[in-house]
């Protein structure tokens, strides 16, 4: 076997339903999630709603993309069925910090790198995407380096992927499973990522994402944006997502501040086998709603 002289990364999760089948790709959609420092898969059987496998990774260089990639390459070579071409779909989630979400009656496509450059600024060689999601009533404007997307397509020549950000698959999945009219905010922990939201009813009032490094920053930036929209500490749910439980730092600390902390559920739409049992519920919900977006 060839060897790329290079790590590939590391397993944090690798989870398989007893109804997966290799033979059956094409009939499968493939969900990946790919942020500066995580590779996810998520292989879906549209047929029957059922989530059919979990694999997560770390990589070793996060937030470098020339060191990403080649891990990436060498983990395809090696992987066992994942260069198949022949997928009913592919989507492909992108979490950076690199977006912006413009309202419909607003959005131009001609001025599409100025609604990023308003919040971030321009990288070179990017590749520049927007998706309409219906339900939020804006686009979602965002940036992708060019190498990054380049390999991807490569990759899978035959199939038109479907590129997505990771704030639309969060915001998303939010609405589809909490269509209380309360009003909430949201936590979606990864790395040094945080992205925060408030929804009241159907409609989003707030989204951003925020480069943390602490407990400490988690803890401020929940409760200056719970602040700012006027959310009491003691009434208001603080629903948590992604890499975050009562074990870690950053909820221990806002466990202070906050009395009424929630753990978001699964997106109901999908099923999922007793494997799956084996993480909590809240951990990969962005992941598993690419399939919103099928």
């Amino acid at each position: 076997m060839e060897d790329y002289g290079v790590s590939k990364p590391n397993i944090t999760h690798k989870l398989q339903d007893s109804l997966f089948e290799a033979e059956n790709l094409y009939n499968y959609n493939l969900l990946l999630q790919i942020s500066p420092y995580n590779f996810g898969i998520c292989i879906t059987d549209p047929s029957i709603e059922r989530c059919l496998l979990l694999e997560n990774y770390q990589f070793h260089f996060p937030e470098n993309t020339s060191k990403i990639l080649e891990e990436l390459n060498a983990f395809f070579y090696e992987h066992e069925w994942l260069n198949a071409g022949f997928w009913k779909n592919i989507v492909v989630s992108i979490k950076n910090n690199r977006f912006s979400v413009v309202p419909v009656s607003l959005f131009d496509k001609n001025y599409a790198a100025s609604y990023l450059d308003i919040n971030s600024n321009a990288q070179p060689e990017e590749v520049l995407f927007y998706n309409k999601e219906v339900s939020l009533e804006a686009v979602v404007v965002f940036g992708v380096q060019r190498t990054l997307v380049d390999w991807l397509n490569q990759k899978y020549p035959s199939k038109k992927i479907k590129y997505i950000h990771h704030m639309s698959a969060l915001l998303e999945g939010i609405v589809s499973v909490d269509r209380s009219a309360e009003k909430k905010i949201y936590a979606c922990l990864e790395k040094n990522n945080l992205s925060i939201a408030v929804k009241e009813g159907n409609k989003i009032l707030f989204h951003n994402s925020f480069l943390i490094h602490t407990a400490e920053d988690f803890t401020y930036y929940c409760l200056y944006i719970m602040n700012v929209y006027g959310l009491s500490q003691e009434t208001t749910p603080l629903v948590l997502i992604g890499s975050i439980d009562n074990t870690t730092p950053e909820y221990n600390r806002i466990f202070k501040y906050v009395r009424k902390i929630e753990f978001i559920e699964r997106p109901s739409i999908l099923k999922y086998g007793f494997v799956f049992d084996e993480i909590q519920d809240h951990y990969y919900f962005d992941l598993f709603s690419l399939q919103l977006f099928e």
